[in-house]
């Protein structure tokens, strides 16, 4: 999201003015209820907590406590299975109304599907694929909300409906590999085309990606979510990283699947995890002597073993097939690079442009690669900064160049992540305890809506306080910028659990081997409650780009769930 340009009020009327007078006097008072909201909201967010455990109950606990412990992501799902069956909450999966979606709708297209698959009748089950995924009443089954009331799932209409769409296109990408032996080659050549055309018509259903927040080293909580998605196969192939997030994105989207099973263990990423090692008095000396708290050659040093080297984006792009998006600011907002828009620029370049926070380390500027002889010299452009600064998470520059319709974030920022609260339950994490019919509020509807009114009102303060340009700017730094961007998703991860320690340690690269596991299992903490919304979502979306691919007579491989 590109930024606003600011402009300096009294440079613009030339001499002294009520802005200029009124300035300060503006900020303190804003700033002074900023703190006081600040101050409420935590409190009522600490009743909410308070009101949680006293009603979850003991076997609740202790099954969570277990969730917890659980070793990987089907051990988590019996779990959670198991916690659903105790809370009564299977009953809500066998419902079939929900506002998100027409039940009759649903239920027609998945017996008409099954109907289609039965008579092994092609042309019916495309035509029925035609009408149920651009059909706006069938747009909301892969909705968060829907997967919020449960500890594992959704509504079981929905799970029948997604797995019945799955089918059906894998029917079709079979036909077009292995067409029955009545079928005419005038047949299936129109078949083939129809099928073009339909892949055409999809577009709107779009592409998933990926996009991994700043957050210094509480961005090793990352490789916990990529971790568990490559796991259930459901890794998206566009992924995006601002900051520490671009560290680890680098590192995903410059290897292959072979060099990634050989380097993501725990001993190799705490060995290459060295960026943040000096010692604070160090920190403290260099940031008196130069202005900045890390040495800027040591970090250039220490970034190449996560991207391999000198790799570009484009050979980035040919080597792995991934496509990595690294979000950097510069004076005019947020820029994205990738290898359509900046395809000769070298991975560790970009990635140390995005990291480069002020007070952290100088802005650098980026390094390209000669294509033809292989020389490396500086781009002639301006210097880059933190890509968390304007563009954390860059949404529609993804959509433009990419397609992409669907985003998972997975959001460690730590003046972030305290904020996010869903009042009604998100996935893989209902409500607790209700009073009444399941659309309770989190801790009854008082203390959900001062938790909203708080929240909006510092909101508003900043947004005033950017708008009557009354805040101070530390080296391009505007604090209202850092917080009204669109840091959220479609689906959001994020965890609070253990969150002073995390802060504490969000300025040490980790001590041992042991450290970076526990980084990494709270990443897979964070994404395992809302993996079955991702694996209904990238299971449609990976049958319709093998059946695309077949219909363009390329190859595929078969995708498992």
């Amino acid at each position: 999201m590109d930024s606003p340009s600011r402009r300096s009020v009294p440079e613009e009327q030339g001499g002294m003015s009520t802005h200029f007078f009124l300035k300060w006097p503006a900020y303190l008072f804003i700033a002074a209820s900023t703190f006081l909201l600040l101050v409420g909201y935590f409190a009522v967010r600490g009743c909410i907590g308070l009101f949680e455990s006293f009603m979850e109950g003991h076997n609740v606990r202790k099954l969570r406590s277990k969730m917890i412990r659980a070793g990987n992501y089907r051990e988590w799902q019996a779990l959670a299975r198991k916690l659903d069956s105790q809370s009564g909450l299977d009953s809500w999966k066998q419902t079939r109304r929900s506002r998100y979606y027409n039940c009759d709708s649903i239920e027609k297209y998945t017996r008409e599907l099954q109907a289609a698959r039965s008579l092994n009748d092609p042309i019916r089950m495309l035509a029925c694929l035609q009408s149920c995924i651009n059909d706006p009443l069938t747009s909301g089954v892969l909705r968060e909300e829907l997967y919020s009331q449960c500890w594992d799932g959704t509504k079981t209409v929905v799970e029948e409906y997604v797995q019945s769409v799955v089918m059906g296109i894998c029917y079709l990408r079979n036909t077009i590999n292995s067409p029955p032996p009545d079928m005419s080659a005038d047949t299936l050549h129109s078949l083939s085309r129809e099928i073009r055309s339909f892949i055409d018509k999809s577009s709107s259903y779009g592409r998933t990606g990926l996009c991994l927040s700043g957050g210094a080293a509480l961005g090793q909580q990352h490789l916990g979510v990529i971790k568990s998605l490559r796991q259930e196969g459901v890794l998206p192939q566009i992924i995006s990283g601002t900051s520490a997030g671009a560290v680890i994105g680098a590192f995903v989207c410059t290897r292959t699947e072979e060099e990634l099973e050989r380097d993501f263990n725990s001993v190799y990423l705490q060995s290459i995890s060295t960026a943040l090692n000096d010692s604070w008095f160090t920190r403290v000396t260099r940031f008196f002597r130069i202005g900045q708290m890390f040495d800027f050659n040591d970090w250039l040093e220490k970034i190449p073993p996560w991207t391999c080297g000198d790799l570009t984006f484009i050979e980035a792009y040919r080597k792995t097939g991934r496509i990595l998006n690294i979000s950097t600011t510069a004076n005019n907002g947020s820029v994205n690079l990738n290898y359509i828009t900046s395809p000769n620029v070298l991975v560790r370049s970009a990635v140390l442009c995005s990291s480069a926070m002020p007070f952290f380390v100088k802005p650098p500027k980026l390094l390209e690669k000669d294509p033809q002889t292989g020389e490396i010299i500086f781009r002639e452009a301006q210097s880059f900064s933190d890509g968390s600064l304007a563009g954390d998470v860059p949404r529609g520059e993804l959509g433009s160049l990419f397609g992409v319709r669907f985003v998972l974030t997975s959001q460690v920022n730590p003046h972030i992540s305290p904020f996010f609260f869903n009042r009604k339950g998100e996935a893989g994490n209902p409500l607790l305890w209700r009073w009444g019919k399941s659309g309770s509020f989190r801790g009854g509807f008082i203390l959900s809506a001062l938790e909203s009114f708080f929240k909006e009102q510092m909101k508003t303060l900043l947004k005033v306080m950017h708008d009557l340009e009354i805040d101070p700017a530390f080296r391009g730094m505007a604090l209202p910028q850092a917080f009204l961007q669109n840091f959220e998703g479609d689906i959001t991860v994020t965890s609070n659990r253990h969150f002073l320690w995390k802060c504490m340690r969000c300025l040490e690269s980790p001590r041992d081997k042991t450290e970076m596991e526990w980084w990494i299992k709270e990443g897979e903490l964070m994404m395992w409650p809302k993996m079955s919304v991702m694996i209904s979502r990238m299971r449609i979306e990976r049958a319709l780009t093998e059946l695309s691919q077949v219909s363009d007579g390329g190859t595929h491989k078969s995708i498992s769930f």
